[in-house]
């Protein structure tokens, strides 16, 4: 009897101990499945192994950070106090407003923000490294004084600078955008010497006729040429430039431009026209690698009315075509015009501007006109 109580309490004990190991597993799964991953920054041995890196992969690392970001690193250790003004992306972080906005607060920004936001990119041009080459640089912010944005051009073009994005943006409760004009050397056969320049944007930035050829005859190692929002412009012209690396050209929401004339641009791939006058007049002429062609139907400057400008030659280049329309603006069956057929074109985008009471019908007579479309996107707007 005495035995068969002991086995009965040695049983009962194996079985709780079973318990007890099969709930301290469940617990440590549990733990291992809820503790947060292994941090690789992590010093390894008491060593930091991240900061035993080269300085040009530790760069190359600050470089994808923002700006902000890149900055903050100096407080890591003295390691790391100046390998940021190594970065070689300087893009500012964009001015930022409120909406609806008092006008005590617009004083604010008048008197306080904007020129603490000046201060802010003067501080990292100073403290940028001497022989620091740069492959991109961006300035958003509104058109108000006390910029130095000739002195920031000239930092970015003596770093070599690939890639420059300049606008200007509104300012809250604003009637107008407000201009910058363009700040040419005087002596612009200077910049011959940069050669480094493959992209440039300007935004809200006074370009005239004029500017434009300065641009087009000044950076001629320039591969990426967007002007938007440039009232000044009226009659842009790429003419007798054999040499020109240009490869894609985009002039949008400039609403005086009257005419665009491209000629001798062999290197030109593709032109993105958006919202301009209806009335513009496209040319374009000895343009052999021209394939994609980017406009807008919005404003009635349609297929109709831009297509018969360029040479049929052209037409039978393109390969891409994006375009955003309404169905009632795409004129297929009229005395005096037929579609022309996009005959190699294998790339069809439409953004299609809709309303109730829109006939889509019209849509299929563009896609008739491409015999040989192997992608067709639409995106109703």
């Amino acid at each position: 009897m005495k035995k068969n109580t002991r086995t009965r309490k040695l049983n009962s004990s194996a079985t709780r101990n079973k318990k007890n190991t099969r709930s301290d597993k469940f617990q440590q799964q549990a733990v291992r499945r809820h503790a947060p991953p292994p941090d690789p920054t992590a010093a390894i041995n008491g060593v930091d192994m991240i900061s035993q890196l080269p300085d040009d992969i530790l760069t190359s690392i600050i470089s994808r950070l923002s700006l902000a970001e890149a900055a903050a690193t100096s407080i890591l250790s003295t390691r790391w106090r100046r390998l940021w003004t190594h970065t070689t992306c300087l893009n500012f972080p964009h001015f930022e407003q409120q909406r609806g906005s008092s006008e005590k607060y617009m004083k604010y920004l008048h008197e306080i923000k904007f020129p603490n936001y000046v201060k802010f990119i003067d501080r990292v041009l100073d403290s940028y490294n001497n022989d620091g080459i740069l492959t991109e640089f961006s300035i958003h912010m509104p058109c108000l004084e006390g910029a130095n944005i000739e002195k920031w051009i000239e930092f970015a073009l003596s770093r070599k600078v690939e890639i420059i994005d300049i606008s200007m943006v509104y300012l809250i409760n604003a009637t107008k955008i407000g201009s910058y004009r363009f700040p040419w050397p005087s002596n612009t056969s200077s910049l011959r010497c940069v050669k480094s320049l493959k992209e440039l944007t300007l935004g809200a930035v006074d370009l005239d006729d004029r500017d434009i050829k300065l641009l087009i005859s000044s950076f001629i190692f320039l591969e990426r040429l967007s002007i938007l929002r440039s009232q000044k412009l009226r009659n842009v012209a790429i003419v007798g430039h054999l040499g020109l690396k240009l490869k894609h050209l985009e002039v949008s929401h400039s609403r005086n431009v009257e005419s665009i004339e491209i000629c001798d641009a062999t290197s030109l791939v593709s032109l993105k026209c958006y919202r301009l006058p209806f009335t513009y007049i496209l040319r374009l002429d000895n343009v052999p690698r021209f394939t994609e062609f980017d406009t807008s139907d919005q404003y009635r400057n349609t297929l109709a009315d831009v297509l018969p400008r360029i040479p049929s030659s052209v037409h039978d280049q393109l390969l891409q075509l994006k375009l955003t329309t309404a169905p009632e603006f795409i004129r297929a069956t009229e005395a005096d015009y037929i579609l022309p057929k996009l005959i190699n074109l294998k790339h069809l985008e439409l953004r299609v501007i809709m309303n109730i009471d829109t006939d889509t019908s019209k849509l299929f007579h563009l896609i008739e006109a491409c015999p040989l479309l192997e992608k067709l996107e639409v995106k109703f707007l």
